[in-house]
């Protein structure tokens, strides 16, 4: 087994040196015949039978790709196992996504604790052993459940909890605050907090990514690709395909293909829209002009929907509301009326009154 950590590693000839100085390769990197560290790689291990794994190595998956294919072309007894949040779009290649820990909402029936909930009342008495354990089952499906089952975010939570109690931390987490950190010192940086976690995973990803994950944190229920084309300052359908099938490969953003085959919903993980909210609480002049034009959009298909005519330019095949929006919409609602943009709030209320009706609001 030759194992390396390339979480800091931003460079392709930085990792294959690091690879080449783990395989115990004796090479001069700074000599200079030594102009490709792939080759020194590819002629250590050419004979050798091994399991390369590449560990942490998002930074440079994209890059090492290629390489990858000639290794092993020519070094046919080593296999190549790599974790990281994208993958190298081999041919060759069998990925096996982490899914979050199954959660479950606190009217569910069923007294059987979830696996995220679990975890998380594990981790609670990893923190704290002197404290008797923790007994309110549904506080904890609770934080469980708003974290989306995500195990390093229950890790963070159980420290928050172990240190301000778990009511006083469940406030923490349904306000957005960030979790962490840890009391170990060999914690790596990007698992210190969730907020360091989010931004670690956000270096890859250019503006218009940056821009539509703002957008999703204001809208809190899962939504279909029309309702995605909503959320972008630039509509077209092939954009929003392509960062969309960018923040599902960051796992940054859950995709649902449901049972009937042609519905797909997307949805943010929790500890991605607390990162976003944060943001624009801290920076006043985009959060205005991102909420500004979502709350346009939102008007548009409420107008839409009403058969009413808008200002606000409508692309072909806006989507129309549906009950499936309803938390959104109403988080919108309440937002209009936080910014004191009373008379739209009400528009909009009043537009969908069947809605809130159908649905108890």
């Amino acid at each position: 087994m030759i194992d390396v950590n390339l979480s800091a590693v931003p460079h392709r000839n930085q990792c294959w040196k690091i690879i080449l100085d783990a395989a115990g390769s004796t090479a001069a990197f700074d000599a200079a015949d030594v102009t490709d560290p792939l080759m020194e790689v590819i002629r250590t291990l050419r004979n050798e039978q091994a399991v390369l794994l590449l560990d942490n190595c998002d930074l440079v998956a994209q890059e090492v790709a290629p390489d990858l294919v000639t290794l092993l072309e020519c070094c046919p007894h080593i296999a190549v196992c790599a974790t990281s949040r994208l993958t190298f779009n081999l041919y060759s290649e069998c990925a096996f996504y982490v899914a979050p820990l199954v959660t479950k909402a606190t009217t569910d029936s069923d007294s059987t604790p979830s696996p995220a909930a679990q975890l998380l009342h594990r981790n609670i008495e990893r923190h704290c052993p002197e404290n008797e354990p923790v007994a309110n089952q549904e506080q904890l499906e609770t934080v469980a459940h708003t974290l989306g089952g995500i195990p390093l975010a229950l890790e963070l939570a159980a420290v928050t909890i172990s240190r301000a109690g778990l009511g006083n931390a469940l406030e923490l987490i349904l306000s957005g605050a960030d979790l962490g950190p840890p009391p170990f010192i060999d914690v790596p940086l990007r698992h210190r907090t969730t907020h360091d976690a989010v931004a670690w995973s956000l270096r890859m990803l250019d503006s218009r990514s940056h821009d539509m994950l703002l957008r999703m944190s204001l809208f809190e229920s899962p939504f279909d690709l029309p309702t995605a084309r909503m959320l972008m300052s630039q509509p077209e359908l092939p954009t929003n395909v392509e960062v969309l099938s960018t923040l599902v490969t960051h796992s940054l953003l859950r995709q649902t293909v449901h049972s009937d085959g042609d519905a797909t919903t997307y949805e943010l993980f929790a500890t991605v829209r607390m990162y976003c909210l944060r943001i624009l609480r801290v920076d006043p002049v985009l959060a205005g002009r991102i909420q500004r034009d979502f709350l346009d959009r939102v008007c548009a298909m409420a107008a839409v929907t009403d058969g009413k005519a808008t200002s606000v330019i409508v692309p072909p095949n806006f989507p129309r509301l549906t009950a499936d929006h309803v938390s959104g919409i109403y988080s919108t609602v309440c937002r209009l009326i936080a910014h004191n943009e009373l008379g739209r709030a009400v528009t909009i209320a009043g537009e969908l009154t069947d809605v809130w009706v159908q649905h108890g609001y």
